[in-house]
């Protein structure tokens, strides 16, 4: 997923374009062994939540899995509370 196809799936978080370029990283990286040690430490230290979706680290955890031959989990996205 590229960063455009993010902010088209998800418009109400373009504002948060710092946010949507490390989702769209973590989603888009698996094709690039190099990224790997980055997808990683996002995977641990980005605890970032786009709403209707999950955490940027969990975007990352999940490309990492992939990419080492795992099957990553189903996830719920999350609802973040509207003011």
């Amino acid at each position: 997923m590229n960063l455009q196809e993010v902010k088209n799936q998800f418009p109400e978080a373009v504002g948060e374009i710092e946010t949507l370029e490390r989702l769209g990283f973590a989603s888009g990286a698996l094709e690039i062994k190099e990224t790997l040690p980055k997808l990683q430490l996002l995977a641990q230290t980005d605890k970032t939540i786009v709403a209707g979706w999950w955490s940027v680290g969990e975007e990352a955890e999940d490309s990492v899995t992939l990419m080492t031959g795992g099957e990553p989990p189903l996830r719920k996205p999350y609802n973040l509370p509207t003011n």
